[in-house]
């Protein structure tokens, strides 16, 4: 339980972040498009860095792969966040309840994701020298 507090904890911050840079950003440039981008690198940048080290103590693990694994989950979880927010509005949910189901969903596959496939710990296999039983 301890991994899912902390990763809903660097969550949220990247959350702020995100909200604080695009506003920030968009006060001082009125330029919408480059507040978003540079808010989203800015925290998508330090969530992975905090999920690695804080959540899933992963920083022996090079990473670049780790990135590379992130960045593809990033966009599964986006297209998946359009897909369900389309389907549940499509069922008849207001948009505010379908967004939080929708991402109440997506929190848990970003975790399950980045716990099993982002930053999941290299398995050692032990060869045995016993014969097998046949």
């Amino acid at each position: 339980m301890r991994i899912a507090v902390r990763f809903a904890a660097v969550g949220l911050g990247s959350f702020l972040l995100d909200t604080v840079v695009l506003w920030l950003l968009y006060a001082t440039t009125r330029h919408l498009l480059l507040a978003v981008v540079v808010a989203r690198v800015v925290s998508g940048a330090t969530n992975f860095a905090a999920n690695r080290w804080f959540v899933f103590d992963a920083a022996a693990q090079p990473w670049w792969p780790a990135l590379a694994r992130y960045l593809a989950l990033a966009g599964l979880l986006l297209l998946g966040n359009a897909v369900l927010l389309s389907a549940f509005t499509g069922l008849g949910l207001p948009i505010l309840v379908a967004k939080l189901v929708t991402e109440a969903s997506l929190w848990c596959g970003s975790l399950l994701g980045q716990r099993l496939l982002v930053f999941a710990r290299p398995r050692r296999f032990v060869m045995s020298r016993e014969p097998v039983p046949v």
